[in-house]
This record gives C-alpha cells, structure tokens and sequence, in this order.
C-alpha cells in the first residue's frame, strides 16, 4: 500500500465487555471473507501455517512456529458473502459472517474468545470494490489481564489488517515487504 492510502481500524466498541472493530478493505467482499477461510490465502497476511475447514463445526489452526504459537478454534458462522457478477463482484450491501471461537493453545490460561465478523459490499473507492468489515471479539471482563487481552487483540487486528488490506492492493509486492510481527 502506498503512503497516500488512508486505512484506519476504528474500535466502535460500546464498553469493555467486547471489542468491535470497524475497516474498510479495497477488494470485493466474496475475495475478502475468502482471505479469512482459505489457508493458502490467510498465510499471506496473518499466520504463517493456516489449516482451516470452513464450515459450521469446522476447525481451523494457525500457527507461527518459530514462536511456538497457535491459534485454534472451531467455525460458529459461515455465510460466504453471495457472488455478483464477474465483473462487477458482490451486490452493494451483500453481506457474509464468519464466526469462530478463539484459544491460544500455548496460553492456556487465557480464556476463549468469540469472533464474529460481518463483510458487506461497499460502494467502489480508488481501488475499485470496496468491503465494509465489522469484527467483534469478546467477552472481556473488567480484569486487568481480560483488559490487557483485549488491548492486546485490538493492536494485532490493527496491525494484520492494515497487512491484510496491502495484500488486497498488491498480493505480490505485500508479501515481500519486512514486517515488524513477522518472526
């Protein structure tokens, strides 16, 4: 992504029981929601290794090996975003939800998460189709360590979906950037 592209991850969270998460991503929304449920495309952007079976019931891994972490869960949600046409992509307002539960099997202490993220076609912007994303985390509670996870949480969405939205923009150029989380 160039340095004149504005991209901002706005937290529209009510209070701290969840965090709510607001972007919008350059792409049409059915290639967006497939960046978050096909393995070879979420290895562009977040995990280094992505094992994923996107269906109601369905699990998914992500790891990072050289740190010893993965990520785990099982699919709650999956309503891909309905195609448009070749050309044009998804309808303006169509709308996709994944759902997924969330553990850090190296932190077991750390309590489960939910995620839901909701993907609608946006009206085209400089960089053609546009998605709107809404993404909720939670619960939380008002612990310091629950409130640490949730910070937590909201600098790694900020951070991966800003990798995330430079990969929409230019797979290959993305890719070959250094970034600071990559270990």
């Amino acid at each position: 992504m160039s340095d004149d592209v504005e991209f901002e991850v706005a937290d529209v969270s009510a209070d701290y029981t969840t965090l709510e998460l607001e972007v919008v991503l350059p792409g049409p929304a059915d290639e967006v929601f497939s960046y978050f449920t096909e393995a070879s495309k979420l290895e562009k952007w977040w995990p280094d290794e992505a094992v994923t079976s996107p269906k109601v019931g369905g699990k998914y891994e992500l790891s990072w090996p050289m740190m010893g972490w993965t990520l785990s869960g099982e699919y709650t949600e999956v309503t891909p975003v309905p195609g448009g046409s070749e050309t044009q992509g998804p309808v303006v307002g169509s709308e996709g939800r994944l759902g997924f539960t969330w553990a850090w099997r190296h932190a077991p202490d750390l309590p489960s998460r939910n995620v839901m993220i909701r993907i609608v076609a946006a009206p085209a912007g400089d960089y053609g189709p546009m998605t709107h994303m809404l993404l909720t985390q939670g619960p939380y509670d008002d612990s310091d360590q629950d409130q640490d996870d949730r910070e937590n949480h909201f600098e790694g969405w900020e951070h991966f979906l800003g990798k995330l939205a430079k990969v929409l923009i230019d797979p290959e150029g993305a890719e070959s950037e250094e970034d600071i989380w990559d270990f």
